[in-house]
């Protein structure tokens, strides 16, 4: 059977534009969840603690990445162009596949995060946390495949059930640590682990597949992971490894000065994400159609789109900003207006390449990205050593902001130009005196 082809357009537009706007509140929902639970921690935790939570949160960051680049990022490229047996057959196959990274990643975690833990002397009770992670780690990796195949599918409002109910389970669990006095690192972990078990029984997953095609499945997964696991981590090193060098060269506390300034944009980073959830899929299939006008046209309008967002969001944030510090943010974070005027930026720039990544990841182009990855982490790197001894946690986001900035240049000026000219050229003759 083909692959099925595009609705007609009136119909197809609506559907994108109702899947749209589901993923953009259930991150809106999702964004404001994370906001008010660092807000939380900010205010009613000491800032080492804090700073920890933010580094175990963007370790998950991590493990989540590894995922999406192994499993669900290559589901996200082949589901789309294959007819429905075919693609059920897939998603059931990785489910199983991603099951047994998760668990597997979820040991290791645990298992590194106690032990850093326990060496830096950062919490009491380092084992605990080590299991509180594992948990964290597991159960997300689980909620997150199935958020992936729902977005596949084309079942947005699904997704955001399942992603309200682990809300309600979130507020709940965190509400009832406050009140009793046990809002710790481990028990806030544990809790949002918790939280991602209980929104499972939702997970928009209805395929069941045996052993038959497993193989296959994997091996086809990997032609694409082989490249894009690489490259998710190099990623993952350009973006978050700032906090780690913060921590190392002006201690916990800066970390903690950071993913504040940073959590009250990271909507903006989320909003992205919300993009690419829906546009991912929709782009292979105008690319699998040849609609690149089509592709160019909705590319320019989510560019123009986010950027008004970004600025919109930031000129509200702007002027809260006063009060959030007298009553929520506290003592402990005065002065972080610098470090949001250069976070702004970033996100400025981070919106439309992330939107180029997100063509190119579309496109099977993870060559490519591992190609960049590996230019902008070298970038980082030095831009980042030598800007944080000078400037400090400024020096560090500055450094961020110029790596996105050379990221944006090459992924819109060479690498889409360059994967244009091939999905266009024609295929090779094949030679004289070949079989038909």
């Amino acid at each position: 059977m083909a692959a099925p082809q595009l609705k007609p357009p009136g119909r197809a537009g609506r559907r994108l534009l109702l899947d749209s706007f589901a993923s953009l509140f259930d991150q809106g929902l999702l964004s404001a969840l994370n906001l008010a639970l660092g807000l939380l921690l900010i205010r009613l935790t000491a800032k080492e603690s804090y700073g920890l939570y933010a580094q175990l949160y963007v370790a998950g960051i991590f493990t989540t990445s590894l995922l999406d680049a192994l499993v669900t990022g290559p589901l996200t490229t082949l589901a789309p162009g294959m007819d429905d047996a075919k693609r059920q057959a897939l998603i059931a196959h990785l489910d199983r596949y991603q099951r047994r990274l998760a668990a597997g990643l979820a040991v290791v975690s645990g298992v590194a995060a106690a032990a850093v833990v326990a060496w830096f002397g950062l919490d009491a009770h380092p084992v605990a946390l080590g299991l509180a992670f594992a948990v964290y780690v597991w159960a997300g990796s689980l909620r997150e495949y199935g958020r992936s195949v729902g977005y596949v599918e084309g079942r947005a409002r699904a997704v955001l059930r399942m992603d309200a109910w682990y809300g309600v389970a979130v507020v709940v669990s965190i509400l009832g640590l406050a009140a009793l006095q046990w809002l710790s690192v481990p028990a806030v972990m544990l809790a949002l682990g918790l939280s991602n078990l209980a929104a499972l029984s939702l997970r928009p997953l209805k395929a069941e597949g045996g052993a038959v095609g497993y193989a296959e499945a994997v091996a086809a997964v990997w032609q694409r992971s082989k490249w894009a696991l690489p490259g998710s981590l190099v990623a993952w090193l350009t973006n978050y490894s700032y906090l780690y060098l913060a921590a190392l060269w002006l201690g916990v506390g800066a970390s903690a000065d950071l993913n504040a300034s940073r959590l009250l944009l990271m909507p903006l980073s989320l909003c992205a994400l919300a993009w690419a959830r829906v546009a991912r899929p929709h782009a292979v299939r105008l690319l699998k159609s040849g609609g690149h006008k089509a592709l160019d046209r909705y590319a320019l309008l989510s560019v123009a789109g986010l950027e008004l967002l970004t600025f919109f969001y930031a000129g509200i944030l702007w002027l809260l900003l006063p009060w959030l510090e007298t009553h929520v943010l506290g003592d402990k974070y005065k002065g972080l207006e610098p470090l949001l005027l250069v976070w702004t930026l970033y996100f400025a720039v981070y919106g439309a390449r992330w939107i180029g990544t997100s063509l190119l990841s579309s496109g099977d182009r993870y060559r490519m990205l591992l190609i960049s990855g590996v230019m902008c982490l070298v970038v980082m790197l030095a831009a980042t050593a030598y800007a944080v001894p000078r400037w400090g946690v400024q020096g560090a986001v500055a450094a961020l902001t110029l790596v996105e900035l050379l990221d944006l240049l090459l992924i819109w000026l060479v690498l889409l130009p360059a994967a244009r000219r091939d999905a266009m050229r024609p295929p090779a003759a094949p030679p004289t005196g070949a079989a038909p």
